[in-house]
Parts: structure tokens; sequence; C-alpha cells
């Protein structure tokens, strides 16, 4: 069993400017790291990870102020105390601190995502900053990054477990949290990020989604059109590959089909049922029974 390392020397692809400075103090499990910074004010960039670890980091404002902003110089944020950001560790960013930052920080695989039936994060995505959950997380990994003592093997894999529990429930809260892009990208990817960083919002239309991308529905059609594609057909898949996840997920049984159909955008379970029908996919109760089985079979003798 893989032991935490306090105070590792994280690959963080953080790229200092002249003079700048940057503590880290926290602890490794391996796939999942939790950390404390002070970043000093500057100008540096958040350098895109070549690999292909499917990882991403939820980053949390202590205190400080920072702005945000592509390597295009478009979409700058401010972030300041209480924000909460969510990126893939293969996005590029620079970050504009100014004035000294303290941030607390965790990277996860993204399967946690999988597992909480929740899309993969694509670029940079703003979480609610009054979200009951971020006060108490926050908290916990404070506390966890800035632990002195070793932790034993046992410790060690319930406090991943945990960690993993807590940001998956913030990500499964945020799903609908405001999509900004970190990089230039066509029209079409554009979209496909949005759709795939939303799908759960019932709002999410083909209208709502031209006009989140500041182009004309027509032009937006169109686009899809030569890529042999129907907006409300991609939203739909979508919705239907989160709620297949949700459905055979554990975590989740505590939730009726009801609640599942909402969490996946769905207007109601009727248009779920018809959705999952239409995919072949099977009922609600024959797609949860079917992953039941599965885990059955799997469990040691």
């Amino acid at each position: 069993m893989h032991l935490p390392k306090p105070t590792p020397t994280y690959d963080l692809n953080l790229r200092l400017g002249s003079r700048q400075h940057c503590t880290v103090i926290g602890i490794d499990f391996g796939a999942t790291a939790a950390m404390a910074l002070h970043l000093q004010a500057g100008e540096c960039t958040i350098a895109a990870m070549d690999s292909s670890d499917d990882t991403f980091s939820l980053v949390f404002v202590v205190d400080g102020e920072l702005s945000l902003l592509n390597p295009s110089g478009e979409n700058t944020v401010r972030a300041v105390r209480g924000d909460v950001w969510a990126f893939s560790r293969t996005s590029s960013f620079d970050l504009a601190v100014v004035s000294d930052a303290q941030l607390v920080a965790v990277t996860l695989p993204a399967q946690v995502l999988h597992d909480f039936g929740v899309g993969v994060v694509h670029g940079m995505r703003e979480l609610d900053p009054d979200s009951a959950m971020l006060s108490p997380v926050l908290g916990f990994l404070r506390e966890v990054a800035l632990a002195e003592s070793d932790s034993t093997s046992v410790a060690a894999y319930f406090m991943e477990k945990l960690v993993h529990k807590m940001v998956g429930g913030i990500m499964l809260e945020n799903r609908g949290a405001r999509f900004v892009s970190t990089r230039r990208k066509g029209m079409f990817d554009q979209a496909m990020d949005y759709i795939a960083a939303r799908a759960g919002d019932g709002d999410l239309t083909p209208e709502f989604l031209a006009r989140e991308l500041s182009v004309s529905l027509r032009q937006l059609q169109r686009e899809f059109k030569t890529h042999n594609a129907s907006i409300a057909v991609v939203i739909l898949q979508h919705r239907v590959d989160l709620a297949i996840l949700q459905l055979k997920d554990p975590l989740l049984d505590v939730l009726t089909v009801d609640q599942i159909a909402l969490q996946s955008g769905f207007s109601s379970v009727v248009q779920m049922r018809r959705a999952l029908r239409d995919a072949c996919a099977g009922t609600p109760t024959q797609i949860r029974d079917k992953a039941r089985e599965q885990r059955r079979t799997k469990l040691p003798a």
C-alpha cells in the first residue's frame, strides 16, 4: 500500500516570474495530493502537463487576489478570497498574482469524477462560492496538507478516500458551474467542451449554448452540421451517458430515479426513460440491477 509523503517535490507545472517565490507544503498519496501554497505577487504560468494521465486540480483562494487569463489574453477572470476553481491538468493559462496569495489545492485522478457521474473537467471552471460544502472541505484539506506527522498506511488509505468523496460531492453539486475557455479553440470544440461541462444543467439548450458562446444559433448549427452533428442530439447523448454513470454508481444508490433524471439534465423521469430506451440502454432499474450484479461477481470469495 502506498504511504503518503509529507511535503514532496510537486510537479505543479508552475512557472514563476522573475523574483517571484512560492512555498509549498502538503502530502502526496500517489494519484492524489493535497497542498497549501503561498504565492508571491507577480506573473506566472500554469503550464499544461505533457502527460496521458487524466487528472484535474481544485484550487481554493484562501487569501489574496489573482487574475486568471488564457494565452490569447481573453476571458480574464478575477479570483479573490473564497473563490474556487477546477481545471484540467492539460490546461494552460497565465496567472497574475495581484497581491500575495494563499491557496489550498488538491489534485485527483479524473476517475473520481466518473465515480460520481460527473463529466470530465475541460479547461477551467469556476465553482459556486456559496456552496455549503466548500468551507468544511477547505478546512479538512488544509489540515491534511499541513499535518506534520506521517500517516500509517491504513490512515492514508481512508484519508485519500475522504478527499475523493468530499471533492466528488463538490463537483457533483457544482455540475452547472460556469465554464471558462482557457485556450483558443474552434467554435465546435468550445461548444463540445461546454456541453461536456454542463450536460447536467437542465437549462442547457442549443439556444442557451449559442448565447454563452456569443454566436448566433444559426451559425452554431451550421458549424455542427459541418461535423455531421446536431446540437440537440449531442446534448442528449451526454445526458444519457451521465444518467447511466449515475445509475451504475453505488455511491448514488441513495438517489431516486427522479433525482437521477434531474441531476442528468432531464426535465422529468419520463424523458430520461424514453432517452435510455431509444439508446437501447434499458430501464433505470435494469441498469442499476445489472451494475449491482457485476459488482457482486467481482467481490472476492
